[in-house]
């Protein structure tokens, strides 16, 4: 309760911080993903497997927040009448959307990995959907043997049919959780509940799936509130949205500073000074980096997709600079954790922030795939205005007017 209530004030803090600028670019990017994407905002308005009790409350046996890959992964591991009570939410009310804008936004062309991106159990089906539609020539094949790489339409096609032909059921509720309580067997929303199934008893009023959500809460329930007013009880809930602050180096706090002194009305925290996190992109902007000159500093897959998709949009000159020299890996974590060696010990940990943090120490240091390596190295070696610098260390960065 104590970890849900401190997501719950953290991710209201961010949003807050970017509401503004989330507002007036969410629009246009609807628009755009909606064609670009390939069906990936496939909306679900439809109310199935949610019992309601008021206008403004609602009793379900799990309820999902967020609607990305990680909300996908977990129904594709539900039976098919368990999935259909669940009860999704985010923000777009759409399934996979901030992904879908997310490679929008960075101009992204193919996935980085099959494997680890493909939501659903089975990693072959999106194989077996290239096949049989014909879109081999949507699929990079490398030379390390795994599966090939397709393009982010594809997959947006692939997840979109399955989407529809197998959480055609499953409710997406628009809004964002504002508030996560818990509530034990002896609070006012647990007895309501239990009092209700008590008082329906030889009556038509509750149905058996009801019935059945509000059994499993005899031990406690999770109050979610959404800004939209509603508020749901669920016997269980999963949180997949990942919630992460970009780490900023002290260069960029200096070039900052060095910027207000020529801008007093600079606040140090917007892109006015022309620094931007990953995060601040959009690619899919109208000149975005046309006839500009950009410094893409990183060695992972977001600093090379970004610094290709400028160099393809027109910009002046492109650099790319890192640290390290550029490591090519086709997966984000050494393949061992893709099976019961190197899971062993997380499976065998009941702690559930210990095995978050072996989790998280799975992850390799930033690479890039075979595909996106290519393309690098060809773009430098035959265009003028891409230039990649390895081993290079950013030391300080000031303002010139």
């Amino acid at each position: 309760p104590a970890r849900a209530t401190e997501i719950a004030r953290d991710i209201a803090s961010h949003r807050a911080a970017r509401a503004d600028v989330e507002r007036t670019r969410g629009r246009a990017r609807a628009t755009a993903i909606d064609r670009e994407g390939g069906g990936f905002a496939a909306r679900r308005d439809g109310r199935t497997g949610v019992f309601g009790m008021a206008a403004a409350r609602e009793r379900c046996e799990l309820a999902i927040v967020g609607s990305g890959r990680a909300c996908l992964s977990v129904l594709s591991r539900l039976s098919r009448d368990r999935a259909d009570r669940a009860v999704v939410i985010d923000p777009s009310g759409a399934w996979l959307y901030s992904f879908a804008r997310t490679q929008l936004r960075l101009g992204a062309t193919h996935l980085r990995s099959t494997t680890t991106q493909v939501p659903f159990e089975n990693a072959c089906g999106l194989e077996r959907y290239v096949e049989t539609t014909g879109k081999k020539r949507d699929v990079v094949r490398t030379g390390s043997g795994f599966a090939g790489v397709p393009s982010v339409r594809v997959f947006a096609e692939y997840c979109a049919k399955t989407v529809a032909e197998r959480f055609g059921g499953v409710r997406v509720e628009r809004g964002t959780v504002v508030d996560v309580r818990w509530c034990d067997e002896t609070s006012e929303e647990v007895r309501d509940a239990l009092k209700a199934v008590d008082e329906s008893e030889g009556t038509a009023g509750m149905g058996q799936n009801e019935r059945d959500a509000v059994a499993m809460m005899r031990c406690g329930a999770i109050l979610l509130t959404l800004d939209t007013g509603k508020t749901f009880l669920a016997a269980r809930c999963v949180w997949t949205p990942k919630f992460s602050l970009p780490l900023v180096p002290s260069w960029v706090l200096e070039a900052k500073a060095s910027y207000a002194k020529y801008n007093a009305s600079y606040d140090r925290q917007s892109i006015d000074c022309g620094i931007m996190n990953a995060a601040d992109v959009d690619m899919s902007a109208a000149d975005c980096a046309r006839g500009k000159c950009v410094l893409v500093v990183g060695g992972g897959t977001t600093a090379a997709t970004l610094a290709l998709a400028a160099q393809t949009r027109g910009a002046k000159v492109v650099t790319l600079m890192c640290r390290r020299k550029i490591t090519v890996s086709e997966f984000e974590c050494d393949v061992k954790y893709f099976g019961n060696k190197g899971l062993y010990e997380f499976h065998a940990c009941s702690d559930a922030q210990i095995r978050a943090n072996k989790l998280e120490s799975f992850k390799s240091k930033a690479s890039v795939n075979e595909h996106t390596h290519r393309r690098l190295r060809d773009a430098a070696l035959k265009s003028d205005n891409l230039r990649v610098m390895e081993q290079r260390v950013l030391n300080g960065a000031v303002w010139s007017d």
